[in-house]
């Protein structure tokens, strides 16, 4: 959560929480790590990190709160 002051008003900004995947491999290659990557990012962030030799699945690529992240 982050706060901004103004003269008249305070906004409040709800950022969620952030998570790491690592795939010690290929991404694509890694279908139960890409079912804890989606499943994390119901609540959080997600940084999902490894090879991205061949590409994950779709809706892996579709969901915005996971950000692939090629080593």
């Amino acid at each position: 959560m982050a706060y901004f002051f103004n003269h008249h008003s305070i906004y409040i900004i709800m950022v969620k929480p952030r998570a790491g995947v690592f795939v010690y491999g290929d991404i694509g290659r890694s279908p139960r790590m890409q079912n804890h990557a989606e499943e994390l990012s119901k609540s959080y962030d997600v940084y999902f990190m490894g090879y991205i030799d061949s590409s994950p699945r779709s809706s892996i690529l579709d969901n915005s709160s996971i950000h692939l992240v090629d080593l």
